[in-house]
């Protein structure tokens, strides 16, 4: 039986829904997520072709992560994700760390 597009969007977003990751622990911070990143090759070499200027889209943000640390960079970005309790523990780290470039 093949699924249908509406199906298959709705089963990947009742998964996230149910099962947000990566979370955030309750020690993490700017600092944390900053010392993650470090040991990160994707994210060093990212960082090294992103403009400065302008504002970065990241769709399928998840929990923030990448997007939130992004911020913390002095870039802008928007972070948009199908799962609203993902987008709300991002939109809790950013708040609680004050990371106004990220939305």
């Amino acid at each position: 039986m093949r699924r249908s597009h509406q199906s298959v969007t709705q089963a990947v977003r009742q998964f996230y829904e149910r099962y947000s990751f990566p979370g955030y622990e309750a020690i993490d911070d700017a600092n944390t997520l900053q010392r993650k990143a470090q040991h990160n090759l994707y994210i060093h070499l990212l960082n090294q072709q992103l403009p400065q200027t302008g504002a970065i889209l990241e769709i399928g943000c998840g929990t923030g992560q990448l997007t939130n640390l992004l911020g913390l960079t002095n870039h802008q970005v928007i972070g948009v994700d199908l799962s609203f309790n993902s987008l709300k523990l991002a939109q809790n780290f950013k708040t609680s760390q004050f990371i106004d470039t990220a939305h």
